[in-house]
């Protein structure tokens, strides 16, 4: 229960912290827009300062008292709040619309395909491995598998370590505290819609496919890009006059230049500092520009005062490549759609738009073409237009590793869009797209540029998404927000004129979200997953329910019967997509599963009773196994790994060797095979045992080496896998044989054992010769 209580404080103490840095904000712009940009820039600095903390050997030691320094600077900065009166904008239908949407979503994700404690953690293994880490020991590594600053295991830390905060329980927790931050995000970028009644529509649209529980880098980051799009959208708009747009906007992009450049080049270090010389300048409510000028007729001195925005715009660009390296692509795309939408068209390019209206989506269809091609093994189409789409290969080459390889390519980039996008959603583009092309009224839309402009610059981003330009599926988001844009205004227009035509929508969305259960019901490949297809034939049922009343219901019900259409679509939209895409997710289980998860409720009892362990111990298992021993331990693994099933060639083949050399109860062949994979680079490992103490110099040598051999039915699959070839995603459940009990009870006594299907014994090995300077980060 009070992980539950806690879970909304891993939100709240990055926005009291950097309240009491950004508070000369509160009152001069936008309550929501302050709030989020706070919260994203506190993300940052309160992990850094943990980094910074651990470089310099003090945050094992002081890491309670930074902790109660940070709650009081949260305490502190949450105050600052009381002052301040927020008005928010939005009509309140749209705000229930939006809930329900996103509430059936996380209900159908959290609750029918995860049933706790069994969940679909994954990368989450990572942090939180990090946060039990950092929490119970006091030890930020930065050898845990994490690609980016370790935001999720830093504040989770914090949580353990002040309140006892329980990772597994807030996997589940955590989600609607994410929920409202999104939902705050999306709020203030659904403010640069002008119209009150447009607004709401784009609220409702993109909230329901960008909201949900999840959480990661790469999600903060885009996020914090919607931010920097408004406050670029906002800044642009100050600007009245030519002179004025132009001048904004060439200071605009020299700024950014700048940011970005000290972004690219700078140490981390340096740029924190920078973001809190731009969030002190915050609190210099009159702070001015002042700008020389010298004319033919002399000089002449403007004085302007700088607008808080503009404080805001160089906090994101400082802070977003700090959070992922996609920033390098979301912050020009950011600055661009902000800039662009900002624009007055002049009257002379509007004819224009027609052609580009029309003309990019039907270009879309070709790598749409492509991607079915590759996808069906059409291999004379592919292979013909490939070349075409194969550009980003030519120039970066082919060298860039598993994850370079799924972040470029057609088919890559047309899964990810598609996936984003939802089958409802592109119903909604077809018939605005014929709407605006085919029928007389539809056609004045081009001379609006409130519709015209977001539909071309959503096209636009989509044909540079599809053409596969590596990692650009990850603004697929913005493709949302621009057409939801562009979509509120045809949609208000063909309404009125179809004469609110209720029926016919009801019975278009029943068609096209029965087109969910035709497929789960039909084909093979969703059989095992036919236990998760329960609330889809629900939702189905009762939309079914709606074509009915949509004929005989009265004028005032209509408004009710609309509602709760646009709810039950969008949800179903999401939850199908979700249901749809897990063959390709998760692969094809050998029989029907109850959950989405890579471990049992054996391998979590197991690793419960493991945490009275020392930390001076290494984990030896399988991945999955070693993945969530790890994570509701914070003990280190006898290898490092990316996901959790990726791992270098070396590091598989020794500790295949490991586990096999344990299911005969060969120690010899075991420990020889733990050596050799210390001596490869077990970074976690050693990282840990210098900062315990145990190793104090370079010089110190192990007397021993103490390990966890953790087996179970999923050790034996994964020890018998070779090369490219992976096991399961699913969890084997079958219990263990007497022998292979006994084999492992040889090599050392059995310290935890469930149901005879996951065990644990301790097995000390002789220690290595000598101890590596500086072990590899890379997992070996």
């Amino acid at each position: 229960m009070i992980s539950i209580l806690t879970s909304p404080l891993f939100y709240l103490i990055p926005l009291g912290t950097t309240l009491c840095l950004l508070g000369g904000l509160v009152g001069r712009l936008s309550l929501s827009l302050v709030l989020a940009n706070a919260c994203c820039v506190g993300f940052v600095l309160l992990t850094i300062l943990l980094q910074r903390a651990e470089a310099l050997d003090m945050l094992r030691g002081s890491f309670q008292g930074i902790c109660l320094l940070i709650l009081v600077a949260t305490v502190l900065g949450l105050l600052s709040l009381l002052r301040y009166k927020a008005k928010w904008n939005i009509v309140p239908p749209a705000l229930l619309i939006s809930f329900g949407t996103i509430l059936i979503v996380y209900l159908y994700t959290y609750f029918a395909l995860y049933h706790y404690p069994s969940g679909d953690l994954f990368q989450d293994v990572h942090s939180m491995k990090g946060a039990e880490e950092l929490g119970r020991f006091g030890i930020l590594s930065p050898h845990v598998t994490d690609s980016y600053i370790p935001i999720k295991q830093a504040i989770s830390g914090i949580l353990i370590r002040t309140f006892g905060f329980d990772p597994l329980v807030g996997f589940w927790a955590l989600g609607p505290s994410t929920i409202l931050f999104k939902l705050l995000v999306v709020f203030a970028a659904s403010s640069i819609v002008p119209s009150l009644r447009h607004r709401a529509f784009v609220f409702v649209i993109v909230s329901a496919v960008l909201v949900n529980g999840e959480f990661s880098n790469g999600i903060l980051c885009f996020f914090a890009s919607l931010l920097l799009m408004t406050t670029t959208n906002k800044w642009m708009r100050h600007s009245i006059g030519t002179t004025g747009v132009k001048n904004s906007s060439l200071l605009l992009i020299a700024l950014v230049g700048t940011e970005i450049l000290v972004a690219l080049q700078w140490t981390q270090l340096a740029q924190v500092y920078l973001l809190l010389v731009i969030a002190g300048a915050s609190q210099i409510p009159f702070l001015h520009l002042s700008v020389e000028m010298s004319p033919p007729g002399g000089t002449v001195t403007i004085r302007k005062r700088l607008d808080p925005v503009l404080l805001l715009i160089l906090l994101m660009t400082v802070a977003m490549p700090l959070m992922h390296r996609s920033s390098i692509i979301l912050i020009p795309i950011a600055i661009g759609i902000g800039w662009a939408l900002a624009l007055s068209t002049p009257r002379l390019m509007r004819p224009a738009f027609i052609t580009l209206g029309v003309a990019l989506p039907l270009c879309s269809l070709v790598p749409v073409g492509v991607a079915v091609a590759e996808y069906l093994n059409i291999s004379q189409f592919s292979n013909r237009y490939q070349p075409l789409f194969s550009w980003v290969a030519l120039i970066v080459g082919s060298n860039g590793g598993d994850d370079f390889e799924l972040g470029i390519g057609v088919r890559n980039a047309f899964l990810e869009f598609a996936r984003t996008i939802g089958l409802n959603f592109s119903i909604l583009l077809a018939t605005t797209f014929l709407y605006a092309t085919l029928s007389r009224s539809g056609r004045t839309l081009w001379q609006d540029q409130r519709f015209s402009v977001p539909w071309i610059i959503g096209w636009s981003l989509t044909l540079l998404i599809l053409v596969g330009t590596p990692f650009a599926y990850r603004s697929s988001f913005y493709t949302v927000l621009l057409f939801a844009m562009s979509a509120s205004i045809a949609m208000d227009r063909l309404w009125k004129s179809a004469r609110a035509p209720l029926p016919l929508a009801t019975i278009l969305v029943v068609l096209s979200t029965g087109t969910y259960l035709l497929a789960a019901y039909t084909l093979s490949a969703y059989r095992p997953y036919l236990p998760f297809v329960w609330p889809i034939t629900i939702m189905f049922s009762l939309l079914a329910v709606m074509v009915v009343c949509a004929f005989y219901c009265s004028r005032r019900m209509e408004h009710i019967l609309l509602a709760a259409l646009v709810m039950f679509a969008l949800s179903l939209d999401r939850i199908g997509s979700k249901f749809i895409s897990l063959p390709h997710s998760y692969g094809q289980p050998a029989s029907q599963i109850q959950a989405i998860a890579h471990y049992t409720e054996d391998d979590l009892a197991v690793a419960q009773a493991l945490r009275n362990i020392t930390p001076d111990t290494a984990i030896v298992s399988d991945l999955h196994t070693m993945a969530i021993v790890r994570a509701r331990t914070g003990m280190d693994g006898i290898v490092a790994f990316s996901n959790i099933d990726t791992l270098a060639e070396k590091s598989r083949t020794l500790l295949q060797q490991a586990i096999n050399a344990a299911q005969t109860a060969d120690k010899a062949d075991y420990c020889e095979a733990v050596r050799q994979l210390i001596n490869n680079g077990a970074a976690e490992y050693w990282y840990a045992i210098r900062k315990i103490g145990i190793i104090k110099s370079s010089n110190d040598k192990l007397s021993e080496i103490r390990t966890l051999f953790v087996f179970s039915p999923n050790t034996v699959d994964w020890a018998d896998t070779r090369g490219a070839k992976r096991t399961s995603y699913f969890p084997n459940e079958r219990p263990l044989l007497n022998q292979e009990i006994d084999s492992i009870r040889e090599l050392g006594p059995i310290v935890a054992n469930s149901s005879g299907k996951t065990i644990a014994s301790l097995v000390t090995c002789p220690a290595v010769k000598e101890l590596p300077e500086d072990p590899s980060l890379a997992p070996y």
